[in-house]
């Protein structure tokens, strides 16, 4: 359902139907109470798509993260003598997987071409990490290494000083665009990548989109992105560095999002007990089935 909106859309008009018009109710009561709000547009066009409904003026209140007490400072880092050194940080599941696999093959491919050493940390354990190790071991122009966690308090030092380019998605994305590390926004795929991917810095995203499923929109055919993006460092790490900074202060910073939630609850005349009366908080028993086939289907 969530790799495909034309499958997504049949089950939710059959097996799904009691549960989809449970949430067309839902959706409708709290956009008149004023009590919708999306993270990014990206949220915003799954669910127009999924409940065929739209959606006018949305409201965004963006994911938060704590501002950090230091940020990157000049490098005295010589990349062409001292290689590059590129992180990802996040679980190694299903729909992150496959993204991860195509930027590790792109930075592969152009490590000739730039003619310096890339080294990269992958920081996250998961389902999928076995099979990304056999991956890597295809990869003969980077070097990568395997870390399964970093405690959270050691975690900004590892990123200011240990990372020059972090990819992520989600939160994790957020941990490295606030403190100045330049940050490559990789988007949600459930299954191969195709060539054409377009490669994006955080800070150049619209909608404040921390990953957004994989579309027709996130393909450019021809394009060398990465490589641009990969130069664009290079060039002017601490411009890139101060516009990833930016982009976080400016959206997610922790007051900033804190300031537009105060004003959104302020605002909202929605209350649990009209969900309630709505019969809107029950899964409802035909969900409640679907859910654990769901489970045992992951199992599997």
């Amino acid at each position: 359902m969530q790799n495909s909106t034309t499958f997504g859309n049949i089950v939710l008009a059959t097996v799904l139907r009691s549960y989809r018009n449970k949430m067309l109710r839902m959706v409708r009561l709290i956009l008149s109470s004023r009590a919708l709000v999306f993270m990014d547009q990206g949220n915003v066009t799954t669910t127009e798509r999924y409940l065929g409904i739209a959606i006018p003026d949305p409201v965004y209140l963006p994911i938060p993260a704590q501002t950090p007490v230091r940020f990157k400072t000049t490098p005295v880092r010589n990349f062409q003598l001292e290689g590059l050194r590129v992180a990802w940080i996040g679980r190694v599941v299903d729909f992150k997987y496959h993204i991860l696999k195509k930027a590790l093959e792109e930075l592969n491919r152009l490590q000739p071409e730039l003619v310096l050493r890339i080294e990269v940390t992958i920081v996250g354990s998961g389902d999928y990490v076995k099979k990304l190790h056999n991956d890597v071991l295809k990869m003969n122009s980077i070097g990568v290494q395997f870390i399964d966690n970093i405690a959270p308090h050691l975690l900004d030092d590892f990123l200011l000083d240990e990372v020059d380019i972090l990819m992520a998605m989600g939160t994790s994305a957020l941990e490295g665009a606030k403190l100045g590390t330049p940050t490559l926004l990789l988007d949600v795929a459930y299954g191969k990548v195709p060539s054409g991917y377009l490669f994006q810095w955080l800070h150049e995203r619209k909608g404040f989109s921390l990953g957004d499923v994989l579309g027709t929109e996130h393909i450019t055919p021809s394009n060398d992105s990465l490589a641009d993006r990969l130069g664009e460092a290079l060039v002017d790490y601490m411009g890139v560095s101060a516009r990833a900074a930016e982009h976080f202060k400016n959206f997610h910073a922790l007051p900033t999002v804190a300031e537009k939630f105060i004003k959104f609850a302020r605002e909202t005349t929605c209350t649990y007990g009209d969900l309630a009366a709505e019969k809107l908080v029950e899964r409802g028993l035909i969900y409640s089935i679907f859910n654990k086939l769901r489970k045992g289907l992951i199992r599997l």
